[in-house]
């Protein structure tokens, strides 16, 4: 994905999980992607498969554990909500999930704040997104030396393309 430049660089890795999007989409728009999710989200913790799920023959902590994910799952779907009427308004935000510009959009910073609570004026906001290149390096060369691989990582890439020889 990052290879490709799909991957939306300035998104804070905290954010790298549902209900955000953290990919530059192909075939439609952020807002078309948020809707049908949306859509299926609500199918999923609908009154009449939470009645179902309800009635099955399970222990009382699968029940819980089941209530505690419909409860969760509500939660992220409120907060696409909010992030699909911002994207229908907010040419920036579009632009973001485009991949035209590289600015944080002010609705993810307010995430993120909250996310990370009274943390968030430690963290400086380089620290808060993944930087691939600075740390692949390091990676492959304490991977190669203890032998995580058996081939270093530029020669497992040159051999899947076809470059070298085994």
């Amino acid at each position: 994905m990052a290879q490709a430049g799909r991957l939306l660089a300035a998104m804070p890795l905290a954010l790298y999980c549902s209900p955000y999007l953290a990919l530059v989409l192909r075939n439609y728009e952020a807002v078309q992607y948020y809707d049908r999710l949306i859509r299926l989200l609500e199918v999923s913790i609908s009154a009449s498969l939470t009645l179902r799920r309800a009635v099955l023959k399970d222990r009382l902590v699968i029940k819980l554990a089941r209530l505690a994910q419909t409860v969760a799952v509500r939660r992220d779907i409120e907060e696409m909500r909010e992030i699909r009427d911002e994207l229908r308004v907010n040419q920036r935000l579009r632009a973001f999930h485009e991949g035209r510009i590289m600015d944080l959009p002010e609705i993810y910073r307010r995430q993120l704040r909250k996310r990370l609570g009274r943390f968030a004026e430690l963290l400086a906001p380089e620290h808060l997104v993944p930087v691939p290149a600075r740390f692949e390096q390091p990676f492959q060369a304490a991977a190669a030396r203890r032998g995580m691989f058996g081939k270093s990582s530029s020669q497992a890439a040159r051999l899947a393309q076809g470059l070298t020889r085994p």
